[in-house]
């Protein structure tokens, strides 16, 4: 969180804002889901997170690009694709065998 609010004037207001997000969700769900369901639960939402901030990153990015030009239901639809490829592209990479991947 400091390293965002640190480099927010070189990043902008946009941008600053989308990865303060990161840490902020990742903080409260993580919290209270340990809470309820315990570390091993907890363990397990944090990776699945990290592989799902990729695409979450790819769907705000391309969203805030699309929306100017296109309006909002084709921006969302593009960035929705954008977020599902790049989930597919996650999990067929991580899902090879260590030997396939070198």
């Amino acid at each position: 969180m400091f390293g965002v609010t640190h480099f927010s004037s070189s990043l902008g207001a946009q941008l600053s804002g989308v990865f303060a997000l990161f840490p902020v969700m990742s903080s409260v769900l993580v919290a209270f889901s340990h809470r309820n369901s315990g570390a091993p639960f907890a363990i397990h939402l944090l990776r699945g997170m990290v592989l799902g901030f990729m695409s979450f990153a790819i769907f705000c990015t391309v969203l805030a690009v699309a929306l100017p030009v296109f309006g909002t239901a084709v921006a969302f639809g593009l960035a929705v694709a954008a977020a599902v490829i790049a989930q597919a592209f996650t999990r067929l990479t991580l899902q090879r065998p260590a030997a396939a991947r070198g």
